[in-house]
């Protein structure tokens, strides 16, 4: 039975064609009532104060929200051979001041704590803040003794002394246009709890020029949205190493700045755009921007509580949950179009879902099918928002260079029979990233498709002349 997912999504599929620019049209909104109430109404609100879809706010409010978590919660699923985290990586694209006015009022919760904790630490050294910790952590052994039961409120207050000592130890929640190569001295900061790495567009057009440090830190991304440690901070010497630091990004961008990082052929950067979302909001027609709805900062706050020098909580699927995440994964094998982010599907809504039962249900250590479902249709819109604005880069600023690639590939399609990714890559000698871009885009013209069979290459006019 297939995974159906009713989402309330408009964003329209590219429009391609002879003479037809790339559009993205978003009129309707994303049917909020999906999600719970506590992310409900800041979504709600942020989009009447800015003017975009709450569609187009997804992306970048729940990259947010999973970086607020931080390591608070981890899922583990039959799915994945790791655990999965909150991390999600995000480009949020606008040449005018929209884009980066969504970036300023969402990520201002951040901010705000951040120099509270930095502002809690002043004046006291590292040193003496550990060693403040240690003493709370005996105190509290001290008082429970070897009791096998222990006061629930006691034990809180302890925890509470504990965390408030940490958080002044790593204050660091959000690091803005760091240079490159210093995004890991930004996750050592944070003590690898959670941090957002934030770039602007000029920051990210020299990330992606500086070969070295830049792909150390294009490299740190790509592994901690997988959970995963980065042998980097050993292998470049550095003099604290992190196990699976939590970090996210949220990148604020022109459209050829977003072109170049889509189209660059350096190893490390085409992994990061492989788990790169993307959001395209349209012009901002509102006046009343205003500050940050206080439902949003309450949501952040909340999030944050979850970390804590004790590491991550590991939650899993309930039965039913499971089997919905297991059977949509299938459904992609089968019937989902390769491109961008189809890899990357199942894993999207994992993360999704783990960062709504965060926000709507701490006590349970299951996380029901309904937030499944709800992540589901999340997911769907993200991908197919984030599928349509990396088209409209590329095509729109890369045209000629991508008109002739696409006209030699076709060629090589139509003369042949249906055909893997792999073995046209091979035969094209292209990086796989920049070949999917140019199929993509030839799907769109209508002159080649993925057969739902078996997801194999085939021209379409060789398809209609077979046919009759």
């Amino acid at each position: 039975m297939s995974v159906c997912v009713e989402a309330k999504e408009s964003v329209t599929p590219l429009i391609c064609g002879p003479g037809s620019p790339h559009v993205i049209q978003d009129h309707h909104t994303f049917d909020v009532t999906k999600l719970p109430k506590q992310i409900q109404n800041p979504l709600l609100e942020l989009s009447r104060r800015i003017g975009f879809s709450t569609s187009s706010l997804l992306a970048p409010m729940f990259t947010v929200a999973g970086a607020g978590l931080g390591n608070g919660f981890v899922l583990e699923t039959e799915l994945f051979p790791g655990s999965l985290n909150a991390c999600l990586d995000c480009g949020l694209i606008g040449d005018t001041m929209g884009a980066e006015w969504v970036a300023e009022l969402i990520t201002q919760p951040l901010r705000e704590e951040q120099d509270r904790r930095i502002a809690a630490s002043a004046n006291t050294t590292a040193k003496v803040l550990r060693k403040r910790i240690r003493d709370i952590e005996a105190e509290k052994e001290r008082f429970f003794g070897n009791a096998l039961m222990r006061d629930p409120a006691a034990e809180s207050s302890f925890d509470s002394r504990i965390q408030a000592l940490h958080d002044q130890l790593y204050p660091v929640l959000i690091v803005e246009d760091p240079a490159p190569g210093c995004a890991h001295d930004a996750a050592i900061r944070s003590g690898g709890n959670g941090v957002l790495v934030s770039y602007g567009d000029a920051m990210m057009q020299i990330l992606i020029k500086a070969r070295k440090k830049g792909s150390l830190d294009f490299v740190l991304l790509g592994r901690a949205q997988h959970n995963k440690s980065h042998e980097g901070g050993v292998l470049e010497n550095h003099n604290t190493s992190l196990v699976r630091p939590a970090v996210s990004c949220l990148i604020r961008c022109s459209e050829q700045s977003m072109s170049n990082l889509l189209c660059s052929p350096q190893p490390a950067v085409a992994q990061f755009v492989d788990q790169l979302i993307i959001a395209f909001p349209a012009n901002s027609m509102s006046t009343t921007c205003g500050s940050v709805p206080d439902s949003w900062r309450l949501l952040l706050t909340d999030l944050l509580v979850h970390r804590g020098p004790s590491g991550s909580r590991t939650l899993t699927l309930s039965p039913s949950a499971s089997a919905l995440l297991v059977q949509y994964a299938r459904d992609l094998g089968v019937h989902g179009q390769p491109g961008r982010l189809s890899r990357q599907a199942a894993m999207l809504v994992g993360k999704i879902a783990l960062i709504l039962h965060a926000i709507s249900s701490t006590s349970a250590h299951e996380i029901p099918a309904a937030t499944v479902i709800a992540a589901i249709a999340v997911a769907e819109a993200i991908i197919k928002q984030t599928t349509a604005a990396a088209n409209r880069c590329v095509s729109s600023h890369g045209t000629s260079g991508l008109t002739a690639k696409a006209a030699r590939l076709f060629q090589k399609i139509q003369t042949r029979p249906p055909i893997s990714e792999r073995e046209l890559q091979r035969r094209t000698n292209m990086r796989a990233d920049e070949l999917r871009l140019v199929v993509e885009h030839l799907v769109q013209l209508g002159q080649v498709r993925y057969r739902p069979e078996d997801h194999l290459i085939e021209s379409l006019h060789a398809q209609q002349q077979a046919g009759n």
